[in-house]
């Protein structure tokens, strides 16, 4: 089981990647027959569409620069290790994750951003929390330690977002305390 979902998520990201190279590279081709099979007068909404493609394709003109693709994937490659760090640090902070290595943070980052995409289950239960049992069940976790895991860190993380909030409400040029001040000036 774990070993085809690896598979699949592994083939689900190749193919993404393989698609957007092509369109990267021969979008303008794709556009060319949209324009032979619809028209532009006989299909009002093919104007439309096609500047937004032409957006879209103009974006992906990026990828085929190695002086901006490089720096992108650097930066996305320090982005993944810092993540792997966290969650490194995340599984040793409790007493039964001291035997666990990088492997299992890498794992365990993997199901988490996979499971990001995934909207919330029945029963109120997330996908991040379904993510951690499925990645730590293969080191032996319980279904416990692995829920007490993601909302341990979820509740970091949230708790960090509100002071982040909190600061951004209070001395931010347009924050609560400059709109506190006008409307005791107006009074």
């Amino acid at each position: 089981f774990n070993t085809g979902l690896l598979v699949l998520l592994a083939s689900t990201v190749a193919t993404l990647v393989g698609g957007i190279s092509i369109f990267a590279w021969h979008g303008h081709r794709f556009r060319l027959w949209i324009e032979r099979r619809y028209p532009e007068k006989a299909h009002p909404w093919v104007q439309a569409w096609l500047a937004r493609f032409d957006h879209l394709h103009g974006q992906s003109m990026l990828l085929r620069s190695p002086k901006q693709l490089l720096p992108l994937l650097a930066l996305q490659t320090c982005v993944v290790l810092m993540d792997a760090v966290a969650a490194w640090f995340s599984l040793k902070a409790f007493p039964f994750g001291t035997g666990v290595g990088m492997v299992a943070a890498f794992r365990l980052n993997l199901f988490l951003n996979a499971a990001a995409a995934l909207p919330l289950l029945p029963g109120g239960l997330g996908a991040h929390q379904v993510a951690c049992v499925l990645a730590m069940r293969t080191y032996g976790w319980s279904q416990a330690q692995s829920l007490a895991l993601s909302l341990i860190g979820q509740g970091v993380t949230s708790l960090w977002l509100v002071l982040q909030g909190i600061a951004a409400l209070l001395f931010a040029p347009s924050g609560i305390l400059k709109i506190q001040a006008e409307a005791t000036e107006d009074a």
